[in-house]
């Protein structure tokens, strides 16, 4: 009983579907005068019904056959409903309460309750902040990612003075003098928020597009440039019409960007590009190594590529006269061994690129220069003083790294805890923001420490943050130039083959980590039972002979991981797949007999054939989610999603015309987490049950919204 209360709770609190991923019409009563009314709204189901954390928008139902009837709050109060121009209203709260909506005259009504973000469960998404610290009216905000806040502090003692409750992984903030909003990204909602400056609270969010994962914006604060993760593409923001103007195409995964000083030209790099070379197997094309892409603002268009600069690219900068890009990368080469620190596995680099004729006027491997203070892995945000150093943050290794800019030599290497990722210049001091460790640390220009800051408290259960500095961290002995992130990037994959397993047969591409309780045994070649065996057995790879509580807060942390949410670019706005993917599912679990190894919803029988679609011996993939993978199948090798499945079919002597193979591709590309069902339970169907042994079960989502889950 206590299961199937538990089950039915959950139904209600994550407003599942009806069944169809569709929506649901509701009639809106009587009308004013008695008689029938032909009016309906229809709820979207994938988002929950009656309850939302504060400063997250809500997308309200959409109105049928009700005139000119809009939403409205039955009492004004501090936020208004927005009529976007996309088509959709929205709310967004910004105090906890409970708010009531009317539909103009008709007499249709809801109720939506809104809570504080901090009473709600932490759900890991495992997003990293990006631009994360601005200075915002003389004050310094802090986006905190895995709080669903931002932190403001007093720029001068780093001491925090507010919190402001904002949308869902705020990863990005974009702010210019004379504006009286900050712009917020918030990647697990896909939208970016208004802030009111001086009353400290969100008053509106528009959605932009999937997984919003950076934000720049020009001088005036007028346009503002939003790199969306999983579509290929960058969007513009109108911050004055709060809406988007346009789209850009890019390469895959768009992360680092930087505009050139007259604002014409946008540079756009893709984070997890991988490489040309895949040994032992085919290079991919050179031309397909789509680097960095150099953007014409006028047209919107595409000019030129930037190509194979980097396995991951992370940070990019402009100098002040537009003639040097800077580039913070990491270069791996896979067919060296794992052999020790001196190996050329990994290099972490800044580059400075001439703009005019895109050559590399100088390069250093910040662990291997003359003149370097030692390890300097996974190279991040880049803060360039125009009358100063190059900063660079080098997130494994806890420091801060100031680079004369001319030849990129080491100048200063200052210690930075927590994990830092974004560099930000002030009146004579540099802010780092150490984000897993919640902190903000400051620097002078000559690299001397002068204090730090908490920005408030970590959601995230302790063991979980633990095991997180231990995977984002580097390895030791002979991996002290890499770490866990180093290959499957943040907790995903860097899309490079490698020598992943214990046998020399075993290069593979590297699998992103999420439901690992679930879609065992791990690794293509089916090798680990567990997130557990995974936390104890692949540290060989990261030099570590870890202890009991390295390897369980790391196991911790692994089975935190999650798919993303419900929806994507591509799916309804609520997560609800779109009418091609509904035609694209009865493929999958019909003709194209898709469901056989890869039954929903968690999409994986957890067979392994010894013989796979490509040679070796394959696991059965889960592809809730693989639309962010950017290369598909166990030697990465195919570039898009459709060539995966088009694999498939000619392994198995399957035909489908080519409308059928668009329909099943889009639903492949719409496989989100938006079901609700038991993950795992332990003990397994194939294990005894040892006497006093615990009985769990596990659901792919949290069953309680309160912190405790």
């Amino acid at each position: 009983m206590k299961t199937q209360w538990i089950l039915v709770g959950a139904l209600a609190l994550f407003g599942c579907d009806d069944g169809d991923g569709g929506s649901t019409e509701i009639d809106a009563g009587p009308d004013v005068d008695g008689g029938p009314n032909p009016c309906t709204f229809v709820e979207h189901d994938g988002q929950p019904k009656n309850r939302l954390a504060v400063g997250t928008t809500y997308w309200l139902p959409t109105p049928a056959g009700c005139g000119d009837a809009q939403w409205r709050l039955a009492e004004p109060g501090a936020n208004a409903v927005v009529q976007g121009t996309d088509g959709f209203a929205r709310f967004t709260p910004s105090a906890p309460g409970t708010y009531e909506f009317a539909l103009g005259e008709t007499g249709s009504s809801f109720a939506l309750t809104a809570v504080d973000p901090t009473e709600w469960t932490f759900h890991n998404y495992n997003y990293y902040p990006s631009s994360s610290q601005a200075l915002v009216g003389g004050a310094l905000w802090v986006a905190n990612a895995y709080s669903p806040t931002i932190s403001v502090l007093d720029p001068d003692s780093l001491a925090l003075t507010t919190r402001i409750s904002v949308g869902g992984w705020p990863v990005a903030l974009g702010w210019r003098d004379g504006m009286d909003v900050a712009l917020v990204a918030h990647r697990a909602d896909d939208t970016v928020g208004f802030v009111d400056v001086a009353d400290g609270r969100i008053t509106d969010a528009v959605w932009v597009g999937d997984e919003p994962n950076n934000m720049i914006l020009d001088a005036a604060g007028t346009r503002a440039w939003v790199s969306l993760a999983t579509e290929s593409a960058v969007a513009e923001i109108d911050v004055a019409t709060r809406a988007v103007t346009r789209r850009i195409d890019t390469a895959v995964e768009p992360f680092a960007m930087a505009l050139s000083p007259d604002e014409t030209t946008l540079y756009v790099a893709t984070q997890r590009s991988g490489q040309i070379g895949r040994f032992p197997f085919e290079d991919f094309l050179a031309e397909n190594e789509r680097d960095i892409a150099v953007i014409d603002l006028a047209t919107g268009m595409v000019t030129r590529w930037l190509l194979d600069v980097g396995t991951t690219i992370n940070s990019l900068k402009v100098s002040a006269d537009g003639a040097t890009l800077y580039v913070a990368a990491s270069r791996t080469d896979n067919v060296a061994d794992f052999i020790d620190a001196d190996a050329p596995n990994f290099r972490h680099r800044v580059l400075a690129i001439d703009t005019a004729t895109d050559e590399i006027r100088v390069e250093a491997d910040l662990t291997r220069q003359d003149g370097s203070g030692g390890f300097a892995v996974s190279l991040h945000g880049m803060a360039l003083d125009p009358d100063g150093l190059l900063w660079v943050a080098a997130q494994a290794s806890d420091l801060v790294i100031g680079l004369d800019p001319t030849d990129l030599t080491e100048q200063v290497r200052a210690d930075a805890p927590g994990r830092p990722r974004h560099v930000l210049l002030g009146d004579d001091r540099v802010y780092v923001h150490g984000n897993q460790g919640f902190v903000v640390h400051a620097f002078g220009e000559d690299g001397v420490k002068i204090g730090d800051g908490s920005t408030g408290d970590d959601p995230r259960p302790a063991d979980v943050a633990t095991g997180q500095l231990y995977f984002s961290g580097t390895g030791r002995e002979f991996a002290q130039n890499w770490g866990c992130d180093s290959c499957h990037g943040e907790a995903r994959t860097d899309t490079v083959v490698w020598k992943a397993g214990p046998f020399e047969s075993a290069r593979e591409a590297t699998r992103p980590l999420f439901w690992l309780e679930g879609t065992y045994p791990l690794g293509w070649g089916g090798y680990v039972r567990s997130p557990r065996n995974f936390a104890f057995a692949t540290n060989t790879n990261v030099g570590i002979r870890p202890n009991t509580e390295e390897a369980e807060t790391l196991a911790e942390y692994l089975e935190s991981l999650m798919p993303p949410p419900a929806a994507n670019g591509l799916t309804e706005r609520d997560g609800a797949l779109s009418e091609q993917a509904l035609r694209g599912q009865a493929l999958y679990e019909g003709k194209a007999a898709c469901a056989g190894c890869h039954p929903l919803p968690l999409t994986t029988s957890r067979i392994q054939f010894e013989d796979g679609i490509t040679e070796g011996k394959s696991d059965v993939p889960s592809l809730v989610g693989a639309y962010r993978h950017n290369v598909w199948l166990k030697h990465g090798d195919v570039e898009t999603m459709r060539d995966a499945i088009q694999a498939v079919l000619d392994r198995n002597s399957q035909t489908l015309t080519d409308d059928e193979l668009t329909d099943l591709t889009r639903y492949t590309l719409e496989l989100t987490a938006r079901d609700f069902f038991v993950l795992a339970v332990e003990p397994r169907p194939d294990e005894r049950l040892s006497v006093g042994a615990p009985i769990r079960v596990i659901f792919n989502l949290p069953v309680h919204d309160e912190a405790a889950n």
